[in-house]
């Protein structure tokens, strides 16, 4: 099964069905994930676990407000393996988040320009 991308119709939902307010959060998914991202690239060079942890527990809370599942669902798997003191192998996959944050990028502007 493969995991979704971006639901559009739960995101809206999830903000009330509020386009504009819908658009602003997206907006702030656009810089703060980039951000988070480098966060956890930071906490990986420095062999920090705990702050691995917390930057992937971000990406995680932030891409499900915005029902970006596959991006939430990476950021879960980094999470526990940072808990598990396994870094290696959140390295070894950094860049599918990177991908599904593209993606899911992709996704959000392609839906917010429909509406």
């Amino acid at each position: 099964m493969k995991t979704n991308i971006f639901d559009g119709k739960v995101f809206l939902e999830r903000m009330m069905n509020d386009y504009d307010f819908a658009q602003t959060i997206a907006e702030d998914f656009f810089k703060d994930i980039p951000l988070q991202i480098q966060n956890l690239k930071d906490a990986l060079n420095a062999d920090d676990p705990k702050d691995v942890q917390l930057h992937a527990h971000s990406i995680k809370g932030i891409a499900a407000t915005l029902s970006a599942q596959a991006l939430s669902d990476l950021a879960f798997k980094f999470e526990s393996l940072a808990k598990k003191n396994d870094l290696d192998l959140i390295r070894t996959n950094l860049n599918e988040l990177e991908e599904h944050f593209l993606a899911a990028k992709k996704e959000i502007n392609k839906f917010l320009e429909t509406k």
